[in-house]
């Protein structure tokens, strides 16, 4: 599956009473923040993530979620540790009104449809 053709913008999930907090609505364009960097992506507001948690996939280029998270990686194996930190949202700019943002819903739905 191509990511970028499900989701060809930069995506924050960002709970829906976070989101109701931070004055930020689905698709508007919010910083997400932590203390190693800020990256701008488009707010998809959802119940898959709990109260507290934004996720955001590490694919984008343009807006790595990489550039927020501890680059450790264990000495031995090399093997990356999980990336995580803490952040905070902020809104950038508003968005298109009730735009839905992405296509991992749908992804998603397709691929659970093809069994």
């Amino acid at each position: 599956v191509d990511l970028e053709l499900a989701a060809s913008e930069p995506v924050a999930e960002v709970n829906a009473a976070d989101a109701v907090a931070a004055e930020v609505q689905d698709g508007d364009w919010v910083w997400v923040e932590t203390r190693r960097g800020k990256i701008k992506c488009r707010a998809a507001i959802t119940d898959k993530v709990p109260e507290g948690v934004v996720f955001v996939p590490f694919h984008y280029v343009e807006a790595s979620a990489n550039t927020l998270t501890p680059t450790y990686s264990d000495p031995i194996s090399g093997i990356p540790d999980f990336k995580f930190s803490a952040a905070r949202i902020k809104l950038a700019e508003r968005g298109e009104a009730g735009r839905k943002v992405w296509g991992w819903e749908r992804m998603a739905h397709e691929s659970r449809a093809k069994g």
